[in-house]
């Protein structure tokens, strides 16, 4: 199993130091899809990426690994709130707004409870 460590200038993503094209076509995938809902209601695009979050919790979420999947949310969330600065005639969202705007819509919260399981 790989986890995802980081993304390079460039936008080409590290797993365990090293670029893979599987992880580069999800990150891709993912942008392309934010460019294309973002005109969607913020209840929708708040639905999706609740769900998308349990999904990654789910798989990466083990134990030892909360720092980055902490981490991942944190960037989902900056992501979003770009993406919603995006949309047209509205003027730039603040953090502080960004924030209220997640009281109103929580993302689940980065939890690793999944024991890891060692193979000999």
């Amino acid at each position: 199993m790989t986890y995802l460590t980081g993304l390079q200038r460039a936008h080409r993503i590290e797993v365990n130091g090293e670029a893979t094209c599987a992880a580069a076509a999800r990150w891709t995938r993912s942008r392309d899809h934010r460019q294309q809902h973002r005109h969607a209601p913020v209840s929708w695009q708040h639905a999706v990426l609740s769900r998308k979050l349990r999904g990654h919790y789910g798989y990466y979420g083990i134990t030892g690994n909360s720092v980055a999947i902490t981490r991942f949310r944190y960037e989902v969330c900056s992501r979003w709130r770009k993406w919603l600065n995006r949309r047209g005639g509205r003027s730039h969202m603040s953090w502080p707004e960004f924030h209220r705007l997640e009281e109103r819509y929580v993302l689940p919260a980065a939890i690793a409870d999944t024991p890891a399981i060692v193979v000999p």
